[in-house]
């Protein structure tokens, strides 16, 4: 199944950071799946726990795309830039009403309304733009705190 936790993801992430652990992330999915997958991670260590949570952030954003999105493309950017780090997924799937999906109570957007307290959680910005036919982004911003 898709998007199933793989025990190798926390000794990659714990081990060699963020940035080798979206690459083994997209490398997988995309031989999974078909899905071409560019990645472009310029980024140094960050504390634990901000890394654990981009990459569950960045894992969900694939696998929804994946999943539900149809999309044949997408890229995920990771870079550092004023104290900040941002993450970018964008895929060319079928996009949806955003503002809809966010709003919902039940089960369908769980995974985003979950990927948005992630980011709220590290004090961050969590930006979801869509719309139908148009493809999805989910971008975030955390600032960086040592020893967060």
């Amino acid at each position: 199944r898709y998007g199933a936790e793989d025990p190798r993801t926390a000794p990659i992430l714990d081990d060699l950071g963020l940035a080798p652990a979206v690459e083994w992330l997209a490398q997988g999915a995309a031989e999974r799946t078909g899905v071409s997958i560019a990645v472009h991670a310029t980024i140094t260590r960050l504390p634990s726990a901000m890394e654990t949570a981009l990459y569950r952030i960045i894992q969900e954003a694939v696998t929804n795309a994946i999943r539900h999105a149809g999309a044949s493309t997408m890229e995920i950017r990771v870079w550092q830039e004023n104290g900040t780090v941002r993450a970018a997924v964008r895929d060319n799937g079928r996009g949806f009403d955003a503002e809809s999906i966010l709003a919902r109570r039940g089960a369908r957007g769980l995974g985003l309304i979950g990927m948005r307290e992630r980011v709220e959680a590290l004090g961050g910005r969590f930006v979801l733009r869509s719309a139908p036919g148009q493809g999805t982004e989910v971008s975030v911003a955390v600032p960086i705190m040592e020893g967060a």
